[in-house]
């Protein structure tokens, strides 16, 4: 399962290396540690959606998925010691119903990667909206400024690694519901904006296209207010392969 781009589609090799609720500092640490080994890499496609101006993994209620790079990666990234025990990382009667469906119902894990990278065990359902959009926006406006002055370091820090290795670094913002989109506030959506522009400006190498303004995606595209579904994917990622060509469509 995919919520945005599928790079099975994708017309060049590539590699998904974004996973549920990953902030711009574990996207700047995943590249430090892997540019190096990627001499033929040529272009990173990064999502800054409408959650760039307040969140950080190890901030959030999240942070116990830091041990999906502590565990199965060479990635460092912020983290409390129990991030370093799978079992630990949850509340026990979690970890223990996570054990019982993956040993007993011989159900995938949560993380799962292929020869593509990180994918989401989630079977495809029915579009579940019900307010969704109000909820989703809601949770995730939560402006703060020490954290915008941490992802803006994080975006240059990204830029800065891309440039470097003569990598450009293709900006964008994937689509949402319209009902996630009229429930967002436009001050965050301006910082969120102000955090693009300033780093386009700032670097040759880096563009930006606002996939989420300009295209119209319908309703049994997306999974939810803020994700697409399998079949949104196939249409984003086809019109990204047409952006990525230097095209539009």
């Amino acid at each position: 399962m995919v919520y945005g781009i599928n790079p099975a589609l994708l017309e060049r090799p590539a590699y998904n290396a974004a996973f549920v609720s990953q902030s711009l500092d574990v996207d700047a640490a995943i590249l430090k540690t892997y540019l190096p080994r990627a001499p033929r890499l040529r272009t990173v496609i990064l999502t800054v959606d409408y959650t760039a101006p307040g969140y950080r993994l190890h901030r959030s209620a999240e942070n116990w998925r830091a041990k999906n790079y502590l565990l199965y990666t060479p990635v460092e990234v912020p983290h409390k010691p129990a991030h370093h025990f799978e079992v630990l990382s949850l509340p026990l009667p979690i970890s223990a119903e996570r054990i019982w469906e993956y040993y007993v119902e011989n159900k995938d894990p949560d993380l799962i990667t292929r020869n593509l990278g990180f994918a989401v065990s989630v079977v495809q359902g029915e579009t579940e909206f019900n307010n969704n959009g109000r909820i989703a926006a809601g949770r995730h406006t939560n402006y703060d400024e020490l954290i915008r002055q941490e992802n803006e370091a994080s975006l240059v820090k990204i830029a800065e690694l891309c440039l470097q290795a003569n990598v450009k670094l293709q900006l964008i913002t994937l689509p949402y519901h319209e009902d996630y989109m009229v429930n967002r506030e436009q001050s965050q959506v301006a910082l969120q904006e102000e955090m693009i522009t300033n780093l386009t400006d700032q670097f040759s190498n880096v563009s930006y296209d606002d996939t989420a303004a300009r295209d119209q995606y319908s309703e049994n595209n997306f999974r939810d207010s803020d994700h697409l579904n399998e079949r949104g994917a196939t249409v984003f990622t086809t019109r990204l392969n047409a952006l990525l060509r230097g095209g539009r469509r």
